[in-house]
Parts: structure tokens; sequence; C-alpha cells
């Protein structure tokens, strides 16, 4: 009796929480989407300003916490939902180079790799801002904020005035 009360409680529990996933979905609206301003859970704690010298900012900081290929692959496949992968890149929001959370399903998404406002975009972009903060021109937190938030905004703020052709 105990075993179909733990199969019933996992049925429900596992119900719960694809209806929530879903509904979460189309409820709020997407991070790095206009007018989302709370980035909890979307950043790295390890990462401050006091320590970008040590972290960010010195070559070769984020291979050891990159996710691995087989982790990204799995991240990118539970996003797809029916899309083709080879037309997206799984994208850290705010990127890892800037103090973006590795695993953090809050702080992923997928890119389109090709159109308006693609990966090749956003990537020049984080660029940008990395050597910004980098070299004392922004801080972090400003940088992950702009990024984060609204990075249209941002393209068009520190990349290509016209911005990136959505409109």
């Amino acid at each position: 009796m105990t075993r179909d009360v733990v199969a019933a409680a996992v049925v429900v529990i596992l119900v719960g929480w694809a209806f929530y996933s879903t509904l979460g979905g189309h409820a709020e609206p997407k991070p790095g989407a206009p007018g989302v301003h709370d980035l909890t859970g979307m950043t790295n704690p390890h990462v401050t300003q006091q320590n970008i010298r040590s972290t960010i900012c010195r070559r070769g900081w984020d291979a050891p916490v990159r996710p691995s290929s087989a982790q990204a692959w799995e991240l990118k496949r539970s996003l797809l939902r029916g899309r083709r992968a080879s037309d997206y890149e799984l994208d850290h929001i705010i990127p890892i180079g800037l103090g973006g959370a590795v695993l953090d399903r809050r702080n992923l998404q997928l890119q389109r790799l090709s159109g308006a406002c693609n990966a090749h975009m956003k990537d020049e972009l984080e660029r940008q801002l990395s050597i910004m903060v980098c070299a004392g021109d922004a801080t972090l937190t400003g940088a992950q904020h702009e990024i984060g938030t609204d990075w249209r905004t941002a393209y068009k703020k520190w990349i290509d005035s016209k911005g990136c052709g959505e409109e």
C-alpha cells in the first residue's frame, strides 16, 4: 500500500511540475526580454566587482566552469520543444564571461543563429561589454543588467545605433 501512495505522490508532483513549467513559460516575460528586471538566479555569486581581475577578466577563466558538451546538448534539447536544433544556440542570457550562472535554467534560453537580433549579434555585444567591464568603463552589475534585461537595447546603445534589425 505504501508503494501505491508513493507512486501516486510522484505522479501528482510530476504532473504539477509539468503544468507549472508550462504555465510559467507563458505567464511571465522571458528573461532577456524588454522590461524584465529580476536577475535572480541568473548571475554567478562567485563573480563580483571586487574579484573580476581573478575571474572574468583573466584569460581562460571560463573554460573550467563551462558546461560539458553533453550537458549543453541536454540543456538545449530540453528547451527545443519541436524546433530544429541547427537553427538555435544554447545561450546564457547573462554570459558566463560576464559572471552569468552556468547551469541555472533561469539564465538559459535558445538564441536564433540567423535573422534579426541573432546569436552572433548578441555575442558581439557580450564581447564589447566584457571589454568595458575589464577596462573599468562599466561596472559588472551594470553590464549584467543591460544584457540580462534587454540586450537589444544595449546592442543599439553600444554596437549599432540602428539596432539589430528587429522591429
